[in-house]
């Protein structure tokens, strides 16, 4: 390590509830007695910084600054090697999950971090990310939601309800953003509705800044039932997973209150808050024959009805559904006003 380096380390090390001993100094810094003396001095001499000996503890500390007086800082900003390769996923992260949006202003941060890893001869970044956004939102409406929320703007939207194929004109005020297995969706006070509204970010056909700010209110928090479908969690689903799927789902969290039971045969059951069913079917479902709902009955009985119509479908003959005029295109376009 560069001696700016092992300065920064000291300044982390020091800033433990419990200071280090000089052993433990010595030890993360890989460096002699003397190396350590003359950092220490450096830091003391030519950074400023209050570094005194606690002989209770063997080890060294800051001295608490006087009362209203800033504490001391390590000059400028540095990163150890681990921290550039942390920062170096980042940009990758935040553009799969949404792409397009703060793909300029994170460009300069992605060029500055690789210089630093090139100057550090930290080699090439090995970490990739690949989210598989399903529901890819238009950065153009991305943006305006991000910056309702966190400018506490009321948003007029254009809302499609997929539940009945109808479009709403609402009047919003943005609580928080939320990212689900794919999904952006904004929790909301509906105005129109005069109650609190999840809206999924890909289904707002149009939308407009407004100049009235928003209004706070306490939004349910996501997960206190299953899944995006919040609510209180009052009921609870008992799934029993064949001894091949158990592999897997033993090591998954359905949701945090979730609690698992390994049975003798290999096989897995698995209790599940939830009160509204419509996600937790689908979940069950993507297992197939792997999984049985035993509780509660009108979730088994769902489960089986979705079965059987799925098997009439299959029964019938495939018909080849009408042809669309060459050349045309389906698609719904975001539009801002």
């Amino acid at each position: 390590m560069s001696q700016m380096e092992r300065v920064c380390l000291i300044d982390r090390l020091m800033r433990r509830r419990s200071p280090p001993p000089k052993a433990e100094l010595l030890r993360q810094l890989a460096v002699s007695r003397s190396t350590l003396k003359r950092d220490l001095t450096y830091m003391r001499d030519r950074l400023k910084a209050p570094i005194v000996w606690d002989r209770s503890y063997g080890g060294y500390r800051y001295e608490e600054p006087e009362k209203g007086q800033p504490g001391f800082q390590v000059p400028g900003l540095w990163f150890s090697a681990e921290e550039i390769h942390a920062l170096r996923l980042v940009p990758d992260l935040l553009s799969q999950l949404q792409p397009g949006y703060l793909a300029d202003q994170l460009e300069p941060l992605g060029r500055r971090l690789d210089q630093l890893a090139r100057a550090a001869q930290l080699g090439s970044n090995r970490f990739v990310v690949r989210a598989a956004p399903l529901r890819p939102v238009n950065p153009e409406c991305f943006g305006l939601v991000a910056s309702a929320v966190i400018r506490r703007q009321r948003l007029g939207i254009t809302y499609l309800g997929r539940n009945r194929n109808e479009e709403s004109e609402r009047t919003i005020s943005p609580q928080r953003l939320i990212y689900y297995r794919g999904t952006w969706y904004v929790d909301a006070w509906c105005h129109s509705r005069e109650d609190e509204r999840r809206f999924s970010l890909d289904a707002i056909l149009t939308a407009r800044a407004m100049t009235t700010l928003a209004v706070d209110q306490s939004t349910q928090p996501l997960f206190e039932a299953y899944g995006i479908y919040a609510g209180h969690g009052e009921r609870t689903a008992i799934l029993h997973f064949d001894t091949e799927a158990s592999r897997w789902v033993g090591d998954e969290e359905w949701h945090p209150r979730q609690t698992r039971t390994h049975l003798e045969d290999g096989s897995l059951i698995l209790r599940v808050p939830f009160d509204h069913p419509e996600e937790l079917l689908m979940d069950v479902l993507r297992h197939g024959k792997h999984v049985e709902v035993v509780e509660p009955a009108d979730l088994r009985e769902a489960v089986i009805s979705t079965l059987e119509e799925a098997r009439a479908v299959y029964e019938r003959p495939w018909r080849k559904p009408p042809q669309i005029a060459e050349g045309r295109e389906i698609r719904r376009a975001f539009v801002s006003r």
